[in-house]
């Protein structure tokens, strides 16, 4: 009552104890290396938590370093945090964007900073709303040749090379991503798409005129920067495609609402397992939100997905039964990365592709893999100052 909220849930909500980094967490015990200590709007401050359980191999508690201050700019001001970094003033930085990797490179030369691409374990992904309330866009999308089409005509390989500096590996699990688009064409042709409209774009199995419009995220580089190419590459079998971007939280209501026709986001292929709740090749708001209201609600909500869907629950599902790399549930990955092969529920173009971690030279014990980027932090405990290193002069 006395914060003004009617359920304790509500008041806990307020009280963040996980994302360390706002002034929620402000007094909250942590068991993180470091807790908030100080919070404004240009910079938080972070000091080493006494209560911290690990240690290093001589008894030492860690973290090494006592102060943590963090300008929240990467996002923001992206062009600030790197200035930040060539001058010395930044210690540590990361940055969606690979194709800024060669003027890190650059500035390497002048001593005070080094970087290096850890691998995402996170991929990148194309999404059709499977669910989208069109009957024109149904007609089109339900088939599972309008989904291998589209795999056809996806680059992987330019992507990779123009966005990603060959930091990615090429999609073996959702489909084998081989560039043809010609078989592309062959695939719409066979599926009733092979009469145009008068720009020259395909129209839909039911003769309507059919577009493919992507919705993004408008503040991620790291999803929104590979758009143009999807486009173009679409657009090249013949298929009216466009895109637009929104923010953030739009984006999700939209996405929710079973609005979004089609989008560009993370998945978790190859490595399923890193959203054990609810991995991506099941219905997910991302490529069928009612198929998942129904599955998550146990059939009250949403709508009933069709057997081949619901096959893919029936594999999580007895996965979940089995011990983690046993036989049984080796057999299962095998038959789940099969279903996701035959049935393409959504479209990787590039699997857990690099993202820049850039540190200033003063630093050691900086790790150079094997390192996913969401695993790195926990590596910084084991990060320290070099002794007598003078950060604007290493």
């Amino acid at each position: 009552e006395e914060a003004g909220f009617d359920e304790w849930y509500e008041l806990h909500g307020t009280k963040d104890e996980i994302a360390g980094n706002n002034d929620n967490a402000l007094g909250m015990p942590r068991l993180d290396p470091w807790i908030l200590l100080e919070y404004a709007e240009d910079r938080y401050t972070m000091e080493r938590n006494p209560y911290y359980g690990s240690v290093d191999t001589a008894g030492q508690q860690l973290p090494y370093v006592d102060t943590n201050i963090t300008y929240p700019v990467s996002f923001t001001a992206p062009e600030t945090a790197e200035l930040m970094m060539f001058s010395g003033d930044g210690h540590y930085n990361w940055n969606l964007d690979l194709t800024k990797l060669p003027l890190y490179k650059q500035q390497e030369a002048n001593g005070l900073m080094w970087s290096i691409p850890y691998p995402n374990k996170d991929s990148r992904a194309f999404y059709l709303n499977l669910t989208y309330d069109d009957p024109t866009w149904q007609s089109a999308v339900s088939d599972v040749r309008f989904r291998q089409a589209l795999g056809l005509a996806m680059d992987c390989e330019t992507i990779n090379d123009e966005i990603y500096l060959q930091t990615a590996s090429i999609p073996v699990v959702t489909h084998d991503c081989v560039y043809d688009p010609a078989a592309a064409e062959a695939l719409l042709d066979e599926m009733g798409m092979a009469e145009l409209d008068a720009d020259g774009f395909r129209l839909a199995p039911n003769g309507e005129p059919f577009e493919l419009p992507m919705t993004l995220m408008a503040w991620d580089i790291g999803y929104n920067s590979q758009a143009p190419f999807l486009t173009d590459q679409f657009k090249a079998v013949g298929l009216n495609t466009s895109y637009e971007m929104v923010e953030g939280n739009i984006f999700w209501d939209q996405l929710n609402a079973n609005e979004t026709q089609a989008t560009i986001i993370w998945s978790f292929s190859p490595d399923f397992e890193s959203d054990v709740a609810w991995p991506s090749f099941q219905p997910t708001t991302k490529n069928a939100p009612l198929w998942y209201e129904w599955a998550s609600s146990g059939g009250e909500l949403g709508e009933e997905p069709p057997d081949w869907m619901k096959e893919s629950l029936e594999i999580n599902d007895a996965m979940s039964n089995e011990v983690y790399g046993s036989d049984a549930y080796k057999a299962l990955e095998a038959r789940r990365d099969e279903w996701v092969q035959n049935n393409i529920p959504y479209l990787d173009f590039v699997e857990q592709p690099g993202i820049v971690h850039m540190f200033n030279n003063c630093l050691g014990n900086v790790a150079t893999g094997p390192l996913y980027h969401h695993g790195s932090w926990t590596h910084h405990r084991l990060i320290f100052f070099k002794p007598g290193c003078d950060p604007s002069n290493p």
